[in-house]
């Protein structure tokens, strides 16, 4: 069965049309492709003004180190670590609980740390929280070391990790309604796939595309995927959500339900 969604671009004299996947060769990795979602009528009709739209993709390596990382995994572990670490500061210098005092903690320099605490655990834990909380992308070492400081352990097993990698895999495989993946982009070394991101929508001049300014035309997605792209984008935007006081009524009324059976 064929499972390619993309074919190469060649000459880039050809129409330009939704589901052309652009390479921005200059730019860095959460910004290096984009794929066109103006509509083909708007652009041959020239609706659009000649202002094209279209939506970020990242490869899917970059979409896991980022988003699926921290959403799935690090963002509990570092409030379980800061909430830890106040604990234990709180209890060491008999300090009175603020709301500023854990962005006040994590500004003081390591030798002020290391006289005002003489604590070299705790210390250490401090050190992590600042290196985490100035990143936006992560790894795996950073999963691994912030889950030995939770639980005081020195090593983690096999088992542990493979849990730890079951939540990304598991977030993988079931991508929220605003992504899309891609397997492949032709001409490109990536092979893990790509992730377009529907909320994230950009213009540029079709002047631009067509004079290969900063960038080049290297793919199109064909059907029925560029089908399944657009339909998901259109809910994306078209969703109306409920009021939440409504929806915690019926979270309520659901758990009644159940508890009777």
């Amino acid at each position: 069965m064929d499972t390619e969604q993309c074919t190469e671009i060649t000459n880039n004299s050809t129409p330009l049309r939704q589901g052309d996947i652009l390479y921005f060769y200059e730019n860095q990795d959460d910004e290096k492709y984009g794929i066109v979602v103006t509509g083909d009528c708007d652009i041959a009709r020239k609706k659009c003004r000649r202002i094209i739209s279209y939506c970020t993709i990242t490869t899917a390596k970059f979409y896991l180190a980022t988003e699926v990382m921290y959403d799935e995994f690090l963002s509990k572990e570092i409030n379980k670590l800061e909430e830890s670490v106040l604990k234990n500061v709180y209890r060491k210098l008999n300090a009175e609980k603020s709301e500023t005092f854990l962005s006040t903690l994590l500004s003081l320099e390591l030798d002020y740390l290391i006289n005002l605490l003489k604590d070299k655990d705790l210390i250490t834990k401090i050190e992590f929280l600042k290196s985490i909380k100035g990143k936006s992308v992560y790894s795996m070492a950073d999963c691994i070391n912030i889950y030995k400081m939770n639980t005081n352990k020195n090593t983690v097993t096999d088992e542990e990790i493979k849990k730890i990698k079951g939540k990304f895999l598991s977030k993988l495989g079931s991508l929220p309604g605003d992504k899309y993946y891609i397997s492949e982009i032709p001409n490109q070394n990536d092979n893990y796939g790509y992730i377009v991101h529907l909320r994230f929508i950009n213009t540029i001049s079709q002047d631009d595309i067509a004079n290969q300014n900063g960038l080049y035309r290297i793919g199109h997605l064909d059907a029925p995927y560029l089908y399944k792209l657009t339909q998901k984008l259109g809910a994306v935007f078209s969703d109306i959500g409920e009021p939440e006081e409504f929806e915690k009524n019926r979270t309520e009324i659901n758990n009644i339900l159940i508890k009777e059976l």
